[in-house]
């Protein structure tokens, strides 16, 4: 009925279909960085690297985000990086854009200048010997970790 003293589990391997969520109200003072997505309605003073970035209506990142996919709705006070950039009405962006492809909806603002270019996903080896995702730009045969 009950696992024996000697049971052990074993954490679950990193997911890349993994959705991580900043409520409303939630705040994060550092930089964050996930195989998966992360789905952002608080404030996050920090750079960000993930899969895929969604940014709520009011949703607010005060640093630099990095993305494979970025469907933005709230502010980015900071660049972002995107393969994919998806700038919704009421999207606000004091910062520089690099992208693939990018689609600007009527009533998004962008303060900072547009850039396109190539990416490539990469990973790196964080502190505790994990892979961690990060986007690198393609610019004159140079790559630009997070």
């Amino acid at each position: 009925m009950f696992p024996s003293k000697t049971a052990r589990t074993t954490p679950p391997a990193a997911d890349q279909n993994t959705l991580s969520i900043v409520g409303s109200g939630m705040t994060i003072d550092g930089n964050v960085a996930i195989t998966g997505d992360i789905h952002i309605d608080g404030t996050i003073t920090g750079n960000i690297v993930a899969r895929q970035v969604t940014v709520g209506a009011h949703g607010l990142i005060k640093g630099q985000v990095k993305a494979l996919d970025a469907r933005i709705h709230g502010t980015i006070e900071g660049d972002l990086l995107a393969r994919v950039a998806a700038l919704k009405t009421g999207a606000v962006i004091t910062g520089d854009i690099s992208y693939e492809v990018i689609e600007v909806e009527q009533g998004a603002q962008i303060d900072g200048r547009l850039r396109k270019a190539a990416y490539t996903a990469e990973a790196e080896d964080g502190q505790d010997g994990a892979r961690r995702p990060t986007l690198g730009v393609l610019a004159g045969g140079k790559s630009e970790a997070a």
